[in-house]
C-alpha cells in the first residue's frame, strides 16, 4: 500500500540493487515487494557512460515473456533524483505501466524504458554482475538476463 505522497516505481535493471537505488533517491524510497512486466523481455541497448560505453538495460514488448522486478515505492522528490540519474528524456523516457505485484496482482507504475531500443548492445561484466547478484538475492531465475546476453551474442556473430 502506498501514500498519495508515494509514487510506485517498477525496476528491473541494476536499480534492483536496493543500496544503489537508496542512493539515487537520497533514502527516500521503501521496498513495496517484487513484481513481473508481462509480455516484455529484458534487452540490454544504446550506451551508458556510468557503464563504460556499453549497453545497459531496457524492457521491449514481447507476447507471452515477462521481466521480474521490484516495485519500489519513492517519497516526495526521489521521482524527480531518479528522473535526473536515469537521464530522462536523453536516455531513458518514463511512462506508466501495469505490474503484477507478488500476492497483490496488477498495479499501476512508473517503469523507465531505454529510448534507444533498436541498438542491441553488449553490456559491461561489471553492469551484468550487479544484475545477476540482485537476481540471486531475490531468488529470481536468471534466465531473462541469460536470454538478453544471448540476443546480444547472436547479433555478433
Amino acid at each position: 500500500m502506498t501514500t498519495p505522497a508515494e509514487t510506485l516505481c517498477f525496476a528491473y535493471g541494476s536499480n534492483l540493487d536496493q543500496a544503489r537505488m537508496s542512493g539515487r533517491c537520497r533514502g527516500k524510497l521503501r521496498v513495496v515487494g517484487t513484481a513481473w512486466l508481462d509480455d516484455h523481455r529484458l534487452d540490454f541497448v544504446g550506451a551508458s557512460q556510468r557503464w563504460s560505453g556499453q549497453g545497459v538495460a531496457t524492457v521491449t514488448p514481447a507476447p507471452g515473456e515477462r521481466v521480474p522486478g521490484l516495485l519500489y515505492a519513492l517519497g516526495p522528490g526521489a521521482l524527480t533524483r531518479l528522473d535526473r540519474a536515469e537521464g530522462l528524456g536523453r536516455a531513458y523516457g518514463r511512462g506508466a505501466c501495469l505490474v503484477l505485484q507478488a500476492g497483490a496482482g496488477a498495479v499501476a507504475a512508473e517503469v523507465y524504458v531505454h529510448l534507444d531500443q533498436g541498438g542491441v548492445r553488449a553490456p559491461s561484466a561489471e553492469y551484468v554482475g550487479v544484475i545477476l547478484a540482485a537476481y540471486e538475492c531475490l531468488g529470481f531465475d536468471p534466465a531473462p538476463v541469460e536470454a538478453a546476453l544471448a540476443r546480444v551474442r547472436a547479433l555478433r556473430c
